[in-house]
């Protein structure tokens, strides 16, 4: 899963996250005390949230945000900043390090083990469900190729 440049699969599995955010939006907090969001009066006991796909996604940040490119990593380090895919400070997900341990072991042990091939066409990348609490991906069926060794 080694990227072509030689620099490791680090930006491949972040340049999947930021194109395949299951979460649209972070979990809703409580305003302890009034405040100011982006100008706006906000008064406490308001609910707030993190639109995660909305930062995964903003054209200003990520140019071409639709392009899975991993090269946009390697060339502007500053991007990783802007990543959110388990939350950050003191609220960010706890299961972060399991999470990327798995995806690294079970994702890259699959793509080393076989070619996915579709069975039909392959669908369009977009998520069928843009607005909701989540993301789906459209439904469609892979065939595991085993490679020859």
């Amino acid at each position: 899963m080694r990227s072509r440049e030689g620099n490791g699969d680090l930006f491949i599995w972040k340049e999947i996250q930021r194109i395949a955010s299951i979460l649209n939006s972070n979990l809703f907090r409580q305003l302890e005390e009034d405040t100011v969001i982006d100008g706006q009066p906000v008064s406490a006991g308001a609910l707030v949230t993190v639109q995660l796909s909305a930062l995964n996604t903003d054209e200003a940040v990520f140019k071409n945000h639709t392009k899975f490119d991993t090269k946009r990593l390697l060339e502007n380090r500053n991007l990783e900043k802007n990543l959110i895919q388990f939350g950050i400070g003191k609220r960010a997900c706890p299961g972060e390090s399991l999470a990327r341990a798995e995806l690294y072991l079970i994702i890259g042990n699959l793509v080393l083990d076989f070619n996915l091939k579709p069975v039909g066409p392959a669908p369009e990348i977009k998520t069928t469900t843009p607005f909701g609490l989540m993301k789906r991906p459209p439904s469609f069926n892979i065939r595991f190729v085993p490679i020859e060794k």
